[in-house]
């Protein structure tokens, strides 16, 4: 009676565990988490072993699941009780609170780990690369790849084998740039959440933040395509193939945006502490700068939040940034006496 009894309590623990690790997976999968979230996602998954293992079972079920056919999805769907879309790509994206979404995630984990036809090699477990705040951290992969991480970034890396038929990365939140060891045999396969990007030997650069994805080309060629095109708009593409120079945007749905070329000397130019917008919202400028540097700024207003910003700054002169946003846009400083700052519209 006390073995059952011990037996019970290990496994409530265990579906506990996995029921927070689902939440936080779904949190950071979807993009929601701030930057405060994220800073207590890092701390909980190195508290405790077991939370890590816990994540990565999640995760490693979420990679499986993209080798199984929808109706092996829909069973998770029912075992969670959920009436949503369940395709796997739009089970972070179908309007679930998060509580419902980790809880359907946790099912389709029960059926994928029970499924007989899903190849060894996925059930590896995922190794984690994090970049802390205000750190450019550098990456040699398995099979020779070069991977730069920025700040506050996170990559997940299934290991490599050579009897694999991919090499399959995940960038979780971020930016990273790829110099890709050249293996014409085993493609290179970049999932940026609602694109997958996929080259057999190149160089290039990957965004995820804020909702959507980017890939600018800086060598060779890439192919670029919608995760899933169940919940995408009707106009979008399916996929699209890049050259040097090239970029293409895509949103949360894996809808592609026109190809744009872009100046050679601009592509991952964050390494070397530049960024570079483009029409881009001053909310997600102030989000890049406080990844850069440990620094508490935030907008005080929408209006100030929505300013669409062009041009190249230098991550590592906050002062400066900050004054050439106040002599460029409409916008005023407050400083406070703990050393924060609000940025708000002039009135």
């Amino acid at each position: 009676m006390t073995e059952q009894r011990t037996r019970t309590s290990n496994d409530i623990g265990t579906t506990r565990l996995l029921d927070t690790a689902a939440e936080w997976f779904v949190l950071v999968e979807d993009e929601q988490a701030n930057e405060h979230q994220l800073r207590d996602f890092g701390e909980w998954l190195l508290a405790d072993q077991r939370h890590a293992d816990a994540y990565n079972t999640i995760e490693t079920s979420w990679l499986r699941s993209a080798q199984l056919d929808r109706s092996d999805i829909e069973i998770a769907s029912e075992a969670a009780n959920s009436a949503g879309r369940s395709s796997r790509s739009a089970l972070l994206r179908a309007g679930l609170s998060l509580a419902a979404a980790a809880s359907l995630l946790v099912a389709a984990f029960v059926v994928v780990s029970t499924q007989p036809n899903v190849p060894d090699a996925t059930i590896i477990n995922p190794v984690r690369y994090q970049a802390v705040i205000g750190v450019v951290r550098h990456i040699e992969l398995a099979d020779g790849s070069q991977v730069t991480l920025g700040p506050g970034s996170q990559l997940s890396v299934i290991p490599f084998s050579e009897s694999a038929e991919l090499r399959r990365v995940r960038l979780v939140a971020g930016e990273a740039y790829f110099d890709v060891a050249e293996n014409v045999a085993i493609p290179f396969e970049v999932d940026a959440g609602s694109i997958v990007i996929r080259v057999t030997g190149t160089a290039f650069d990957v965004q995820r933040k804020a909702g959507t994805a980017a890939v600018t080309v800086a060598e060779g060629s890439v192919r670029v395509s919608a995760a899933s095109r169940q919940d995408a708009a009707p106009s979008g593409l399916d996929s699209v193939s890049l050259g040097v120079g090239q970029r293409v945007e895509a949103d949360r749905t894996g809808a592609l945006g026109r190809v744009v070329d872009v100046p050679i000397d601009r592509i991952g130019a964050w390494r070397r502490q530049r960024l570079v917008y483009t029409d881009t919202p001053l909310r997600q400028m102030i989000d890049d700068l406080k990844r850069y540097q440990p620094i508490d700024v935030s907008i005080g207003d929408e209006q100030a939040a929505q300013i669409r910003v062009t041009g190249m700054f230098d991550s590592s002169d906050v002062d400066g940034v900050l004054a050439s946003i106040t002599e460029l846009f409409p916008v005023d400083i407050e400083r406070a006496d703990d050393g924060s700052i609000v940025l708000r519209s002039r009135e």
